[in-house]
């Protein structure tokens, strides 16, 4: 398993992304995240072991970020 060098729960998969926390700020109901917000805790031999079995990249962040990400 890797180890992740990341402070105050931020950092991965890119820097000042949070892991940990509000998924969003503004709506307390939305609830927090945490590694199985993207990630398959089962995924077997699936590259990043990913949610939604999609591969990584930005049509995976876009499913969160809504088109925001270029």
């Amino acid at each position: 398993m890797p180890i992740l060098s990341l402070k105050y729960n931020a950092g991965h998969p890119v820097q000042f992304h949070p892991i940990a926390g509000p998924v969003d700020a503004k709506n307390p109901a939305a609830g927090q995240m945490n590694c199985l917000t993207c990630h398959q805790a089962h995924a077997g031999n699936q590259v990043g072991m990913l949610v939604k079995d999609q591969k990584p990249g930005m049509d995976f962040c876009n499913t969160c970020h809504k088109g925001r990400l270029n």
